[in-house]
């Protein structure tokens, strides 16, 4: 017995064949009655009607200003037909019996068979990366470390001249035998390109195309209407369900809104546009830079972020092989250090407090704080007043994740004690170049009124510097020979370092001359 699940379920396939031999196969209407087509048959019937009087033309325009009425229209063209004998209910001892197939990748955990996009800013190096692709494809190669199988290509390169393309081959050293199609010019997806595209992947039997890019290929299609892109999108996605092919689009990506990065909302236009992908990789590079993140994400692709370094030798992308993604010499890798650093203080580590210490703006470092965050290299602990408190994932630190801290001088000879032994030098975690080498916050006495400590409540030590007066030398770690200021009661005696009172604008005076020597 059929239940009312089940004839809606046959309605609406109904209305999808017929609705897609209309408005996407600029076919004339078909033999079915309208009363198949359930809660449909209105919205089809006038489809026919005008596809019957004005041609094909007119009843796509007819059909994008009902979806404006309707959305659930536009829906019904752009998803898939549901089989009728879909089982739809699971108990758990079936689904650890059932057997089901592993996807299909074209770069394996990466670019899934289907429609996949790779958006990124203007001149970054997205077409660099689809060549890469094009060309380990087309023999059969690896891209980045990742064996990807042999097939044959479709490149439709619309902003590119056969000049540059044959350049480009040649920097990234393609061998002679790349089984890869150029195509320099081609009809809109939204005007007859997608079934020209349908055709020749029929006739030739390409298991990849690569658009590039997806702004010229819609010609002057606004992107910014929900209704036309994802008609036009959902169109390419049926393509490659029907024919098992990989479309991959190179698109662009809005301005950045100052957010985190994300593939799938910084696609410039409408959400239409990324409704029917199956995969959505964001290419992210700071301009001049050649390190970048490729950020992953799909319907059954694993989300991450690749750690990217362009190869100016070969003009290929390549991974990045620091755990973590992290660079050596990187920023994250300073504010790793840093955190690491301050908490190995005792001191609580905070994004304020770590760009103090770098020399670095706030805004920017709290950035890289919360992209560490997001990567689970490092965790916020408990909120502390205004202070979220930062840790370290791992405690042990690979020692190629962080700067290499240079070796600290020998020590020299320390003041006679009672058995001539040298009194033992502290031992201090290295600060960053430009900053001066501290043993680490001490506590001392409550300062004056007119001279706070900093909000944890510990006055700093500093060693002695050319700049504080009154001393002729300067050297730490280890006992400086100097001279306190004339007339207190230290003078003349050798000192090791000076407790100077952190202040708001800087150390006055009576700072100096209040401290402990």
């Amino acid at each position: 017995m059929k239940t009312s699940q089940d004839i809606l379920r046959r309605q609406e396939n109904a209305a999808r064949q017929e609705l897609r031999r209309l408005v996407s196969d600029r076919q004339p209407p078909g033999e079915a009655d309208a009363s198949t087509f359930g809660p449909w048959a209105g919205a089809i019937t006038a489809l026919r009607v005008r596809t019957l009087k004005k041609g094909p033309d007119a009843c796509r325009a007819l059909f994008l200003e009902k979806v404006k009425e309707q959305p659930r229209l536009g829906v019904l063209l752009s998803t898939d037909p549901e089989p009728e004998t879909r089982k739809t209910s699971w108990t758990w001892a079936e689904l650890q019996k059932a057997d089901f197939p592993d996807p299909v990748w074209v770069v394996p955990g990466i670019i899934p068979c289907g429609l996949v996009s790779i958006g990124g800013r203007p001149k970054i190096g997205k077409s660099w990366l689809a060549l890469q692709i094009a060309c380990a494809v087309g023999t059969g190669g690896r891209v980045f470390d990742r064996q990807v199988s042999k097939g044959k290509v479709l490149y439709l390169a619309l902003e590119d001249s056969p000049r540059r393309l044959k350049l480009r081959a040649l920097k990234q050293l393609w061998p002679a035998e790349v089984d890869v199609t150029f195509e320099t010019d081609w009809p809109y997806l939204g005007q007859g390109g997608t079934l020209a595209l349908r055709k020749r992947i029929e006739k030739d039997g390409y298991s990849l195309v690569i658009v590039d890019t997806l702004t010229r290929a819609l010609g002057g299609t606004d992107q910014m209407d929900l209704a036309e892109t994802a008609l036009i999108i959902g169109e390419l996605q049926r393509l490659t369900q029907e024919l098992d092919v990989t479309v991959l689009l190179l698109d662009h990506h809005r301005k950045a809104n100052g957010m985190s990065p994300d593939p799938v909302d910084d696609l410039f236009g409408s959400t239409g546009k990324a409704q029917p992908l199956d995969g959505v990789c964001g290419l992210y590079r700071t301009r001049g830079k050649k390190e970048a993140v490729l950020r992953v994400t799909g319907r059954d692709v694993e989300e991450m972020d690749l750690s990217l370094v362009f190869d100016g030798l070969t003009c290929t992308w390549l991974l990045c092989s620091a755990p973590g993604g992290v660079k050596k010499d990187g920023p994250q890798a300073a504010v790793l250090a840093a955190i690491g650093d301050i908490t190995a203080a005792g001191d609580l580590a905070y994004a304020s407090r770590i760009a103090d210490r770098l020399g670095k703006d706030p805004s920017n470092t709290a950035k890289l704080v919360a992209d560490l965050v997001r990567r689970g290299l490092v965790r916020e602990g408990a909120k502390q007043g205004q202070i979220i408190p930062l840790y370290l994932v791992d405690e042990e630190r690979p020692a190629d994740l962080l700067p290499e801290a240079p070796e600290p001088p020998d020590a020299p000879p320390g003041r006679p004690g009672g058995d001539g032994a040298p009194d033992p030098v502290p031992e201090a975690p290295e600060p960053p170049p430009g900053r001066p080498r501290s043993p680490g916050p001490v506590r001392v006495g409550p300062p004056s009124s007119q001279h706070s400590p900093d909000e944890s409540g510990l006055l700093h030590p500093v060693p002695l510097q050319p700049e504080n007066r009154g001393h002729r030398a300067a050297r730490s770690p280890g006992p400086v020979r100097a001279g306190p200021p004339k007339g207190s009661a230290l003078e003349g005696h050798l000192v090791d370092m000076v407790l100077l009172v952190r202040h708001p604008r800087g150390l006055s005076e009576a700072g100096k001359e209040s401290a402990t020597w």
